[in-house]
């Protein structure tokens, strides 16, 4: 082997050891970067956690206030039910349903109550009909 033999063999120990300085600061970047990487995941998974407690929380909180509205529903059937029935067996009670109610008060009945935009929906949620208060003005243009 000579002299070039040498000077070739040393030329490819320079260059492999660049190659390997080279790559080792890569590995070196990557490792800072894989770490970066993971902690970005742990916050992600800690946000996912928090996110899933929300939603249950949530769910619960929604599923409450169904079960309170549905016995607020029951309750109003049940009074309905009681002024219908004393309506029906009750003269005194008839005669008093039958009075014509003034402006004032059908205005305060039909105010929206949660944020509705009309009185129709409001008196709706609030159990009268549409029947119930044609009925009501027609009893009012009569006494007038």
């Amino acid at each position: 082997m000579g002299v070039y033999g040498l000077l070739g063999a040393g030329a490819i120990a320079v260059v492999m050891a660049g190659v390997i300085w080279w790559q080792s600061g890569q590995i070196d970047s990557l490792r800072s970067s894989l770490e970066t990487w993971k902690e970005m995941a742990q916050v992600t998974a800690a946000s996912i956690a928090e996110m899933a407690d929300d939603r249950k929380r949530l769910e619960n909180a929604l599923a409450k206030r169904e079960a309170d509205l549905r016995a607020i529903r029951s309750g109003l059937e049940e009074q309905r039910a009681l002024i219908a029935k004393a309506v029906r067996n009750d003269e005194a009670v008839a005669d008093w349903g039958r009075t014509p109610v003034p402006d004032a008060v059908l205005d305060v009945v039909r105010r929206p109550a949660f944020g509705g935009t009309d009185g129709v929906s409001a008196g709706a949620a609030a159990g009268t009909s549409a029947a119930s208060d044609a009925g009501t003005a027609d009893k009012r243009k009569n006494k007038r």
